[in-house]
């Protein structure tokens, strides 16, 4: 046993790197969907890339092929013995490693649908079936082969040539070749970011990756064996104690200005933007909303972009009266997205009364918001941050000296600006292909409808918020967070790099370091906090209430423009100046996931369950939050939810996207799935609903309506409210 443990130990290192080529191939859900979006890609774009993985493919497998065999051949002293009496057993690994990414990538473009219906099974289960196919093809190959010599040694023999050249270089020099590619890649990748990922692609990038790190790992390897010098055990540890002491952390947010102009509180903003609202006076109470969007990767993106676009193309008025958005994670994204686009398609401020937000009888064509929104996830914004992580940023970790322009969170910010650039510069070029570039707190203006920011980051420090918003948010009694207005100072920073501050998922992406020593914090995913976005919506309410509050105690509810049809709850009264005072009633819409009926029941290990407990708390709480959000703000006891709701005050847009990949990279199949759950302008009639789903309306509030009866009366409701009609009974 000994002796076999010594003569597989020579192929370590392409042993872990095939391994680490099968997880990263086969587990993560973004594989199969960045290769879902390639088959839908059109022919000619469609050749082209699967001639590009192609030639990666094969280079990946020749690497792991002769890097097995150089080490075979120049076995050092200590392990020749070990590897004589095994030698079948190493010389068919060699080619059982080669063969690895292939079926790997293999089993990936192999649609699991297609075998459910024969085998009778489910499509998670056909998928494991051909992960395991192809596992257990490696290991067949790697038997026969170790039992067949003639077969071995004729395969082996078609490499003597690249063999006899590769040894000649030797390690020094084969190093010396293989940091050089490094260098060279990290130089592309941080000076031409948006131009590299789109040559190359995700997948080729990854295999690039995989190609050095396993040439690397194996000179490094026999390195050791040759001379005894632990090179890789030396790099591992260097960059444990960097990053143990801090001291080559690159991560620093990108900041605009550190002189940056004080901001007004949140109560003194909305009563400015309230009173430059031009169709105040056309309503006794004026209906203004809020939006929540969760986290949830570029699907959650999608899903808030998507449907405000809708209903802001059918709705013209809706931007007018909507306050502010509060995202989370990919949520922010997607209301950055939709709020940029306001901007870019303003309405028109002097809109007829049967205009602002008419009915409709069946869905229009997509307008212009819907079209960018496609057109925006439509592109890749996945490659940047793979060959930045991979490559600049993973060779920060070993590098004391920090290099800001190594940061792999900058390179999803580059897709960020990059993506809308590209978008908005074939329909409005000029100042607005800078937005996602330009300083986040120039897109909110008080005398226009673009709708406020607030995206939400969790401080690592104390746990606590800290949200990015043109107006200041603590004080000291709703918003109570220590470090709530971090970025809301004496820093300004882009709105890609603030949307990138909310999505900063650990691992995935680093912590941002704002500010500098004793002041200094780090800032992680808005979702740690909590993942709905509801507590900031609800929080920003309340503030805005508490800031009236006392102007408002004079105020009778029967005086002019008092709250008629509006709980009390919902209702705040802002002194507009010495003579004019308004009341507003406050309604918020919640975009987020449905969770099914059948909640998750699989069972961690210990290792494992602290994690996944931390994962899923944030989902927890965002939950929770949102229900008691929406109970709250509902309007009254008996509101209800779906078509058979009387007065509500909360509105709910969900879908179900959690058997959906987690990422930044989305195919044309997802996101039809995610557009088409927006659908349905008008249909929220009662009589629509079979009698035996109409409970007794004094239980109706503790009923969970199914989620698609209530999405299809989120645009009729906002209809009714901005043309003052009575709500659908």
């Amino acid at each position: 046993m000994h002796q076999l443990l010594a003569a597989l130990a020579l192929l370590r290192a392409p042993i872990c790197v095939a391994i680490l080529t099968a997880a990263i191939l086969v587990l993560p859900s973004q594989t199969r969907e960045i290769f879902q979006s390639i088959h839908e890609a059109p022919l000619p774009l469609m050749k082209i890339e699967v001639a590009r993985i192609s030639a990666a493919l094969l280079l990946l497998s020749a690497a792991f092929l002769l890097s097995c065999l150089l080490l075979i051949r120049n076995v050092p002293p200590n392990r020749r013995d070990a590897v004589n009496d095994y030698r079948g057993l190493v010389e068919a690994l060699a080619v059982g490693l080669a063969l690895i990414p292939i079926l790997a990538l293999a089993s990936l473009n192999i649609e699991p649908r297609l075998l459910t219906s024969r085998l009778n099974v489910s499509a998670d289960r056909a998928d494991a079936l051909m992960r395991i196919a192809s596992m257990a093809i490696v290991g067949l190959v790697i038997a026969g082969l170790a039992f067949s010599h003639r077969v071995r040694n004729a395969l082996i023999r078609a490499f003597n040539r690249p063999l006899g050249w590769l040894g000649r270089i030797g390690a020094v020099r084969g190093l010396a070749f293989a940091s050089a590619g490094v260098g060279a890649v990290i130089a592309l990748t941080t000076l031409f970011p948006r131009e590299f990922a789109d040559v190359l692609g995700p997948v080729v990038v990854l295999f690039l990756f995989l190609f050095f790190l396993c040439v690397i790992t194996s000179l490094l390897s026999y390195i050791y064996d040759r001379f005894q010098f632990p090179a890789t055990a030396t790099l591992l540890a260097a960059a444990l104690a960097w990053s143990l002491l801090g001291i080559n952390n690159n991560h620093a947010i990108r900041t605009i200005s550190t002189t940056a102009p004080e901001l007004p509180d949140a109560t003194t903003a909305f009563a400015s933007w309230l009173k430059q609202r031009p169709d105040l006076n056309d309503y006794a109470t004026y209906p203004v909303y809020v939006v929540a969007a969760e986290g949830g990767g570029v699907y959650a993106a999608a899903h808030a972009a998507s449907l405000l676009a809708r209903i802001q193309d059918n709705c013209p008025a809706f931007a007018r009266h909507v306050f502010a958005l509060s995202g989370v994670s990919g949520g922010s994204v997607g209301l950055s997205v939709f709020a940029a686009l306001a901007k870019v398609f303003p309405p028109d401020r002097a809109l007829a009364a049967e205009t602002r937000c008419p009915a409709h009888q069946q869905e229009p064509e997509p307008g212009p918001l819907q079209k960018a929104v496609k057109d925006y996830f439509r592109e890749d914004l996945v490659t940047p941050l793979l060959a930045a992580g991979l490559f600049p940023d993973f060779f920060q970790r070993f590098f004391p000296i920090p290099v800001g322009a190594f940061d792999r969170a900058r390179a999803l910010e580059f897709s960020f600006e990059g993506s809308w650039r590209k978008i908005i510069g074939r329909v409005s070029p000029g100042r607005a292909e800078e937005f996602f570039s330009e300083n986040v707190r120039d897109l909110w203006d008080a005398s226009r409808d673009t709708p406020a920011l607030l995206l939400n980051t969790t401080v690592i420090q104390d746990g606590d918020r800290a949200i990015v918003a043109p107006f200041r948010l603590r004080d000291g009694h709703v918003f109570a967070d220590v470090w709530l207005d971090k970025l809301n100072q004496n820093i300004a920073v882009r709105l890609s790099t603030a949307v990138g501050a909310s999505a900063r998922y650990p691992l995935v992406l680093p912590p941002a370091v704002v500010g500098e020593e004793v002041v200094a914090r780090q800032l992680v995913d808005g979702g740690y906090f909590e993942n709905s976005g509801v507590q900031t919506a609800t929080d920003l309410i309340e503030a805005i209430k508490s800031g009236t509050a006392s102007k408002a105690d004079k105020i009778s509810n029967e005086a002019p423009g008092a709250a008629k049809q509006c709980a009390k709850v919902n209702t705040a009264f802002v002194v507009l100046d010495d003579i004019q005072t308004k009341s507003v009633c406050f309604k918020l819409i919640v975009i987020r996931s449905y969770l099914g009926e059948t909640p998750d029941t699989s069972l961690s290990g210990e290792l494992l369950a602290p994690f996944v407990a931390l994962y899923g708390s944030s989902f927890g709480k965002g939950y929770i939050t949102a229900q008691s959000a929406i109970r709250k703000l509902c309007g009254g006891a008996a509101c209800g939810w779906g078509p058979l709701a009387t007065t509500p005050h909360s509105y709910v847009h969900r879908i179900k996207y959690d058997d959906l990949a987690l990422g930044w990279l989305i195919s044309e199949i997802s996101l039809g799935r995610i557009i088409e759950a927006s659908r349905g302008l008008q249909d929220c009639d009662a009589s629509h609903v079979p009698d035996d789903e109409k409970p007794d309306k004094k239980n109706y509030v503790s009923v969970d309506a199914s989620y698609d009866q209530e999405n299809a009366c989120l645009y009729a409701r906002i209809s009714n409210d901005l043309l003052g009609g009575r709500q659908p009974q």
